[in-house]
């Protein structure tokens, strides 16, 4: 499997609307899959085998290795799902890079050997098939969270699109992830709660006064993110 393909499907998860991306929406697969994708870091095992065969006895650049590989595969999670992390990701993260840990534990001649030498084989396995048995349920568990989450806000339409820059016209906001907004954006302009919500797909907010004549985005805050800009969401102050 891969930790990037683990980070793309958490994001796509939380992209979804809540509760359907293990059915109807992407990534439209089980939970089961994020522990797969999370317990086998394809990228870091195959450049920790390019290691070992390259440094048969450098005892230094293999300690060097094992720290360098655990923090690449904690950061191939942050720079595939960037733009939707949330609080959990700080968990998340850690996963990917305890289970390449756990697979130098279990394989022999690795990385860990120069890091811990003093590990027996017993140990080492030991510690190596606790931690696989801790981490899959809680990859399950956090793909859960992550299939809960709502998604971020989606503007498919403003009416009136265009209104006196004085502000105080009554703008109806149509699309999804619109019933819990914390913020609407007029441009640079931002209007605070409280809000008309006439349901989850519409919202109604007085303009606000702008400087001077101008076309701007209409773009609304939730807790999971900030509306993408489109032709539908433009609104004229004339």
């Amino acid at each position: 499997m891969s930790t990037v393909a683990y980070s793309l499907i958490t994001a796509q998860r939380k992209q979804s609307p809540p509760s359907t991306s293990t059915t109807t929406n992407a990534p439209g697969i089980g939970a089961y899959i994020d522990t797969l994708a999370a317990l086998v870091p394809a990228e870091v095992l195959a450049v920790h085998a390019v290691v070992i065969s390259a440094t048969t006895s450098d005892t230094g650049v293999r300690q060097g290795a094992f720290w360098a590989l655990t923090a690449v595969a904690a950061f191939l999670y942050v720079i595939a799902n960037v733009t939707t992390w949330d609080h959990w990701d700080y968990l998340r993260v850690l996963i990917p890079a305890a289970a390449f840990v756990g697979w130098t534990m279990l394989q022999k001649d690795t990385v860990f050997d120069q890091v811990a030498p003093s590990w027996s084989t017993a140990l080492r396995t030991t510690v190596a098939v606790i931690g696989a048995v801790v981490l899959a349920p809680v990859a399950v568990k956090l793909a859960y969270k992550a299939d809960a989450t709502p998604a971020p806000p989606v503007v498919t339409g403003v009416l009136p699109d265009q209104a006196p820059r004085a502000g105080g016209t009554v703008v109806t906001i149509t699309g999804s992830g619109l019933g819990n907004a914390t913020q609407v954006h007029f441009g640079p302009n931002v209007v605070q709660p409280p809000f008309t919500y006439s349901s989850d797909t519409k919202l109604q907010v007085a303009s606000p006064p702008s400087a001077a004549p101008d076309t701007v985005h209409v773009t609304v805050d939730n807790p999971s993110g900030t509306s993408s800009t489109s032709d539908a969401d433009q609104f004229t102050n004339i």
